[in-house]
C-alpha cells in the first residue's frame, strides 16, 4: 500500500512540477549512490584490513610467547600475527579438526575468543585446550585448523 501512495504523489508532482520533481528525484538518486559506494567502500577497506591479520595452528614442540613455554600434551599451540598498521586487542577464532582424507569437521564447541594484544607486524602465540571431538571417524593423526571469523582493533 505505501508503494502505491508513493507512485501516486510522484505522479501528481510530476504532472504539476515535471522540472522540479524529476531534478529532485535525480538529486536523490545520486545521493543513495553516493551513500552506497561509501558503505561499500568501507566495508571492502574493514574487509582488507582482516585479511592481514591470520591465526595458525603451529606445529607440537614450539614455544608459547606468551609464556615462554611449550604447550602441554593437551593443547594447540597458535599463533596471531598482525599484517596491519593497527593494534589487535581481540580475535574471534574457530579451531576444525580433520582426518586425512575427510572434510568432516570433529571439533566440538570450536569457537573462541582471545584478548592478547598484537602490535603492528608482530606475533603473539599462546596455547589453547584442544576442544573435545564430536565423534572420532577412524584412526590417524588429526589436522588442526584455525580461521578468523572476527577482528577487534584498538580506537
Amino acid at each position: 500500500m505505501p508503494w502505491i501512495v508513493l507512485a501516486v504523489v510522484l505522479c501528481v508532482l510530476v504532472w504539476y512540477w515535471p522540472r522540479h520533481t524529476l531534478a529532485g528525484v535525480a538529486a536523490l538518486a545520486v545521493l543513495g549512490v553516493g551513500v552506497a559506494a561509501a558503505l561499500w567502500g568501507y566495508s571492502a577497506y574493514r574487509e582488507h584490513e582482516k585479511n592481514l591479520v591470520a591465526i595458525r595452528v603451529e606445529p607440537p614442540g614450539g614455544v608459547a610467547s606468551e609464556s615462554g613455554r611449550p604447550c602441554a600434551e593437551n593443547e594447540l599451540l597458535l599463533a596471531v600475527s598482525n599484517g596491519t598498521d593497527k593494534v589487535v586487542v581481540g580475535v574471534r577464532y574457530s579451531l576444525s579438526a580433520f582426518r586425512q582424507g575427510r572434510s568432516s569437521n570433529l571439533a566440538k564447541g570450536n569457537w573462541a575468543d582471545d584478548d592478547h594484544i598484537v602490535v603492528p607486524h608482530e606475533t603473539v602465540s599462546f596455547c589453547r585446550v584442544r576442544p573435545e571431538l564430536v565423534r572420532d571417524s577412524g584412526s590417524g593423526p588429526l589436522t588442526w585448523k584455525a580461521s578468523l571469523i572476527n577482528v577487534r582493533f584498538a580506537d
